[in-house]
């Protein structure tokens, strides 16, 4: 009997769509057949996602000390980075900085840090130790899209970029 309603409802879909102008589409929702209407042709939205959550991003010198031993570093300078990307088309670091506000950063367009203080890590034996100040924001996937006929969606430009968080600064340590 599901099978006959969903039959019904597409029908009923594609009547409308050729009697009343307006584009529409069936959904199948928990079980039950919704009808929906198609986006506005010309309609254009940035969406993001995240790919890296705690995407360290480096300002100043890497200090590097070893093999063996100790790293350490000291830092009293004051530093701001800005969104980057390498996206394909005109996509603002504004409408970066909204989509990903929208899929759950909390980043910021710029961030700024002064700051004053010692850092030391211990290095493993016959490794070398590495460390360099930065921020710790968020790497998201952009895509810029726009509905070219109904229900029909092109994408403008794509691509990757770093969100500054607002608050979280410190150094991030590697060895080699």
């Amino acid at each position: 009997m599901g099978a006959i309603k969903r039959f019904v409802a597409l029908i009923m879909a594609s009547f409308l769509s050729l009697f009343i102008g307006s584009p529409a589409f069936a959904v199948e929702s928990s079980g039950n057949v919704e009808l929906r209407s198609c986006p506005e042709v010309g309609q254009t939205s940035v969406t993001a996602t995240i790919a890296n959550r705690n995407y360290h991003i480096g300002v100043g010198p890497i200090f590097r000390a070893g093999p063996g031993g100790t790293v350490t570093a000291s830092t009293a300078k004051s530093y701001t980075i800005s969104v980057t990307s390498n996206v394909s088309g005109s996509i603002t670091a504004g409408q970066i900085v909204q989509a990903s506000v929208s899929a759950g950063v909390s980043g910021a367009a710029s961030s700024t840090s002064s700051t004053s203080y010692q850092y030391s890590r211990d290095i493993s034996p016959g490794r070398y130790g590495n460390m360099q100040y930065g921020n710790f924001g968020t790497r998201v996937n952009v895509k810029k899209t726009t509905i070219v006929a109904p229900c029909n969606v092109k994408v403008l430009a794509s691509g990757s970029a770093v969100v500054p968080s607002s608050n979280v600064w410190g150094y991030n340590y590697w060895e080699s």
